[in-house]
């Protein structure tokens, strides 16, 4: 007989890996009831009905949260990517979350591994290598909480985790004020005159992210944060 169990795959963060800045996830499963439908279904079995508004739609009653994974009866993975509430009057109805089909390929390991090196024994990408050159000449006390005295915890990431995870996660969970986050964009060759390179230019942009809360204008933290960065290229320019 058919039934509407699901499993539904609560996602937590653990540790920093220590070359990427990302945390480690975790899923712990649970079973839930639900009903993942096509774009476009629409039934009136709900106490409002429900209409299939993304390519991969799930109803559900049961908590459920974005970064989570669902795996239904076929054995297929699926990423929360919204979770949306629907209320009957002043009853909560349902969730209406949109899913994407996760990659079959197996879940990265909870750290990334051992890194090229060049000949200094430094990691040879250059998102670690300001990774490092941050980490070093970064002055906390230079980054206060409202109160003036009270240092802001943040922390250095590469951008993009290999997971979906809201960063809002981030700053509810893991007790972080403040993200310097690490990007790459494509890289430049130089040439001689006969096509030889010679050089490439790696450009990687560091943007800055931050959150309102008790105690924490997130407007004075995020200039206090991109005027450190600042400090240390004046400082310390050739890392």
């Amino acid at each position: 007989m058919a039934n509407a169990d699901l499993t539904r795959r609560e996602q937590s963060l653990g540790e920093q890996d220590p070359i990427t800045g990302w945390y480690a996830p975790s899923y712990a499963e649970t079973t839930i009831e639900g009903s993942i439908q096509p774009k476009g279904a629409a039934f009136p079995t709900l106490n409002i009905g429900a209409y299939a508004r993304y390519p991969h739609t799930l109803f559900t009653a049961d908590v459920i949260r974005v970064g989570d994974e669902v795996k239904d009866a076929n054995e297929e993975y699926y990423i929360v990517k919204s979770a949306d509430q629907f209320w009957w009057l002043d009853q909560f109805s349902h969730y209406q979350c949109e899913l994407e089909k996760r990659s079959p390929y197996a879940q990265p390991p909870t750290t990334s591994g051992t890194w090229h090196l060049d000949s200094n024994s430094l990691t040879t990408d250059p998102r670690s290598r300001h990774k490092i050159w941050l980490e070093t000449y970064l002055t906390a006390a230079n980054m206060k909480l409202d109160n003036g005295s009270t240092n802001a915890s943040t922390i250095i990431s590469f951008d993009h985790p290999p997971y979906y995870c809201p960063i809002s996660q981030v700053f509810l969970t893991k007790n972080v004020d403040g993200i310097f986050s690490i990007g790459k964009e494509p890289v430049q060759a130089l040439y001689t005159h006969d096509h030889y390179p010679y050089a490439f230019i790696e450009s990687v942009p560091i943007s800055c992210y931050t959150v309102n809360k008790a105690g924490l204008t997130a407007t004075n933290l995020l200039e206090q944060m991109e005027q450190e960065i600042r400090h240390v290229a004046t400082d310390h320019p050739l890392g």
